[in-house]
């Protein structure tokens, strides 16, 4: 089969939905499919750049389609009416959605199946309407972004008439579309994967009482929490926190801030390295006694599965779609989301039994290569693609 990934933004941006739509491509091309990506050309998230090229990459080819565009915010009427849909204005795309576009549409149907990805921005899947393929709408957000679409009976509307199969990436996020009213028979879980060949359990010593947060400056992802909570874990430890630069932002400057005040305090040791990625990344996992992702929100949870795969015990949140990867007690402990003690509590259990820990990463271990590993993910949406081509349950 020919089929097309279809992502707002894709490399060199880095983020959730980027590395599960290269890693998907890549590990179905493998199947034999003839696999494209197609993606807004921006060089960072929501900051776009006029001009289209594709090139090949890792093997797939790759449609970088030009997006000029400035931020919304700036045009009141025209923020009303495109804060539905998209992140910023795209004034090219919007003309394709009045007059059609001639190059988007001949792309599009040199592929069999149309998968889109990313609940966050619409842009793609609205102006290609008119294009009668099958169409997949896989959902990587919609804990944070189902606001929008139960408010908003367009959005809902679009999603129900124009996608034969939505995949969600958890039984959150499917019980979240039920509410919208997509119907469960029309929908199929599918969780992010990892590249269990990358991420594994190094056979090099773990530092000791080194608690490790991967994830990035947005008060969703919890790291006010963690830092709460370590005045009151009663074992010195040592955290790191790995997170891109995003001095801008008012809750950046707080976290800072907070970080500061407990360096002063003395009694944990607090380092904010900054991004990191590939095999550095890789090395964070495989040193760590610990991995905290004490999210708000949190659709799936990617960090969690990257941990496990190299053998690190995980304490995290019981909410979105963790509970469907943590097996409490055994892989890893939940705690209640936006509670500081009980997230020392579960800190400081793990911390003072290192048995235990070693046991929670051998089954992490063995969880992550059993359901997640890349291969059994792609060998999912293989069977879901065979299911749409033959139009069942579409």
């Amino acid at each position: 089969m020919k089929i097309l990934m279809i992502t707002p933004s894709y490399d060199p941006i880095v983020g959730g939905t980027e590395t599960v739509v290269k890693n998907l491509a890549v590990e179905l091309s493998r199947y034999g499919h003839e696999v494209g990506i197609l993606t807004f050309n921006m060089d960072a998230k929501w900051h776009p750049r006029p001009k289209s090229e594709s090139y090949i990459q890792d093997g797939i080819k790759v449609i970088r389609w030009a997006a000029v565009g400035v931020p919304i915010t700036r045009f009141k009427l025209l923020n009303k009416i495109f804060s539905l849909f998209f992140q910023f204005a795209l004034i090219r795309p919007f003309m394709m959605h009045v007059i059609p576009m001639p190059g988007i549409t001949k792309i599009l149907k040199e592929y069999d199946i149309l998968h889109y990805h990313d609940d966050v921005d619409l842009s793609f899947l609205l102006f290609t309407l008119s294009v009668k393929k099958p169409k997949l709408f896989h959902y990587h957000t919609l804990g944070g972004t189902f606001g929008r679409y139960h408010t908003n009976i367009l959005c809902r509307h679009i999603l129900k008439k124009a996608v034969c199969m939505h995949i969600c990436n958890s039984r959150t996020t499917q019980r979240l579309l039920l509410s919208l009213g997509i119907p469960e028979s029309r929908s199929v879980i599918l969780p992010n994967g990892v590249n269990t060949d990358l991420f594994f359990p190094d056979q090099k010593e773990r530092i000791e009482n080194l608690i490790l947060f991967v994830g990035r400056f947005d008060r969703i992802k919890g790291i006010h929490v963690l830092l709460s909570s370590l005045n009151h874990l009663d074992i010195p430890c040592r955290l790191v926190i790995i997170a891109p630069q995003s001095l801008e932002s008012e809750y950046s400057r707080e976290i800072l801030s907070q970080i500061e005040i407990e360096k002063k305090r003395g009694r944990h040791k607090i380092e904010w390295i900054g991004g990191r990625c590939g095999n550095e990344l890789i090395e964070w996992y495989q040193k760590a006694s610990v991995v905290v992702c004490p999210s708000l929100i949190e659709s799936f949870g990617i960090i969690v599965i990257e941990a496990m795969a190299c053998g690190a015990p995980v304490v995290a949140s019981n909410v979105g779609g963790i509970p469907d990867i943590v097996e409490d007690g055994r892989s890893g402990i939940l705690v209640p989301s936006d509670d500081p003690e009980k997230l020392a509590n579960a800190l400081g259990t793990l911390l003072n039994n290192r048995t235990l820990r070693e046991e929670m990463g051998k089954r992490g271990r063995e969880l992550a290569v059993k359901r997640y590993s890349w291969k059994v993910i792609a060998k999912e949406q293989n069977t879901i693609y065979e299911r749409v081509k033959n139009n069942e349950r579409c």
